[in-house]
């Protein structure tokens, strides 16, 4: 018998989101606030069209989905990295 675990996340606890530019760069910024997503690479200055776009209506969504009460479930890293690590009491 497989046992397998899960993390329930609420919006909520998705709160920063990275962007990797071509040229290498990364950026990490909180998904609750539009006016910290930089629209351009800090090291290259690159325009972020369609990924500034895209990141804008996550935040709006992300917001509609708190508000409704919406969770993601995701496999536990734990239970992929360590198979037969037994559950923690309360499982």
């Amino acid at each position: 018998m497989a046992i397998s675990r899960e993390l329930i996340l609420e919006p909520a606890d998705i709160r920063r989101i990275s962007i990797q530019c071509a040229c290498g760069a990364e950026a990490v910024f909180t998904l609750k606030k539009h006016a910290e997503i930089p629209s351009e690479c800090p090291s290259c200055h690159k325009r972020w069209n369609e990924a500034f776009s895209a990141l804008v209506s996550l935040c709006d969504i992300m917001d509609e989905l708190e508000k409704h009460g919406l969770r993601f479930r995701v496999p536990d890293p734990e239970s992929k990295l360590n198979p037969n690590k037994p559950a923690a009491k309360g499982e």
